[in-house]
């Protein structure tokens, strides 16, 4: 299924190269960058740091993952309150597809592949 879902993205998406460190999104910025990503090659995290200011990584992203997602679903992301700002990472030189929120959206709609996909996702 994932090749679906990767041919999915690569229409709605651009293919990107990210350098290793670079911030994704922070999720209460969502609308400045609004853009979720599937990673083709690397590893990216999901992290943000405690109230108290110690940063922590909540979640590794391996190729074939749907990135930032979640930001956009109402009702999803609660699980980060104890969180300031949470974002998204590149731990390494990373090869994604960048996709418009707004796309990934109307696949949720038109496509049942990519809507088993991202609820396989945030299971």
């Amino acid at each position: 299924m994932e090749s679906i879902i990767e041919n999915l993205c690569r229409e709605q998406g651009t293919l990107i190269h990210i350098k290793k460190n670079t911030l994704l999104f922070r999720s209460v910025y969502r609308m400045e960058t609004p853009y979720i990503y599937y990673l083709v090659d690397g590893v990216c995290a999901l992290g943000g740091s405690s109230y108290q200011g110690q940063e922590q990584v909540l979640l590794y992203f391996m190729p074939g993952s749907l990135i930032g997602i979640n930001q956009f679903l109402d009702g999803f992301g609660s699980n980060l309150h104890a969180y300031s700002t949470p974002s998204g990472m590149t731990k390494t030189d990373c090869t994604l597809y960048r996709i418009p929120a707004s796309a990934a959206l109307d696949l949720l709609e038109t496509s049942l592949e990519f809507n088993q996909y991202v609820i396989k996702t945030l299971s």
